[in-house]
């Protein structure tokens, strides 16, 4: 990892991007985009409280872990949550809500990503998020995250 980064903590159940449904109706097709707006303004408000003192969202290339906690049932066996949901709908789901926030420009600038789902005894997730290119991930922006002196 090059410089300093965004992070935040999100407490609350991970919810998955969940995908567009269609149903007929008369003579036409409606589709219906269900998503869960208490996990994605959960997101969106830990995202907005970490960059808050930024005045532009992020424009650079970005890599970006998660970490999705999940309270480990009493019936688990396992060590590790081998269990739905699965990990590319909970990447979207937090994409989702950082664009919603306006963190970054577009979830396409997302290069790297490492993703993990562990037990623990609080459910939530840890976003991590920095630059590839080494530079301020927001151009313009009040501080540098990547500068050795900046806090």
């Amino acid at each position: 990892m090059v410089g300093r980064e965004l992070e935040f903590e999100v407490i609350g159940s991970p919810s998955p991007r969940k995908r567009p449904r269609a149903a007929r109706v008369g003579s036409g097709i409606r589709i219906y985009a269900d998503i869960d707006k208490v996990w994605r303004d959960l997101v969106a408000n830990a995202a907005r409280r970490a960059a808050s003192d930024w005045s532009h969202p992020i424009d650079r290339p970005v890599a970006i872990e998660y970490e999705f906690r999940f309270v480990r049932p009493k019936s688990a066996s396992r060590r590790w949550p081998c269990i739905k949901p699965d990990i590319d709908n909970l990447e979207g789901a937090v994409n989702d809500a950082i664009t919603y926030a306006g963190i970054w420009t577009d979830d396409a600038l997302v290069v790297d990503s490492r993703t993990r789902k562990i037990y623990a005894a609080t459910a939530g997730a840890l976003i991590r998020i920095w630059s590839m290119d080494g530079q301020a991930m927001a151009s313009g922006s009040k501080r540098s995250l990547f500068d050795a002196g900046s806090a």
